[in-house]
């Protein structure tokens, strides 16, 4: 387990889980052609660039945010989210999940 002990990832999850309790979202996340059940998760740090992209459907202007949720988060890389009238997109997953998880997000107006 390294330096850290298990006392301390508890610590971390807890600190974490308050961060998300603080603003919780319930999402559902669509993969494929599958709809998982809903989740409760933060998201934050919704950042926009200025690059716009042609798409099928017309322009997107994209954004970055960071989504934390619980250690069992069902989630993966390009899975589909909506909050409001904002899609998200699954674009990087962190790999230690000890303490909870981390991912970031491609914002998609």
């Amino acid at each position: 387990m390294g330096l850290m002990t298990s006392e301390d990832w508890a610590a971390m999850n807890a600190d974490l889980m308050a961060i998300r309790g603080d603003n919780p979202v319930s999402i559902e996340i669509r993969r494929g052609s599958s709809t998982l059940a809903a989740q409760t998760v933060r998201v934050a740090g919704r950042k926009f660039r200025a690059d716009t992209f042609d798409s099928a459907g017309g322009e997107q202007t994209v954004g970055t945010a960071t989504l934390l949720g619980d250690m069992a988060l069902d989630i993966e890389v390009a899975d589909r989210f909506t909050v409001g009238e904002v899609l998200y997109e699954v674009h990087f997953i962190e790999g230690n999940r000890m303490a909870g998880v981390r991912a970031q997000l491609r914002v998609i107006e």
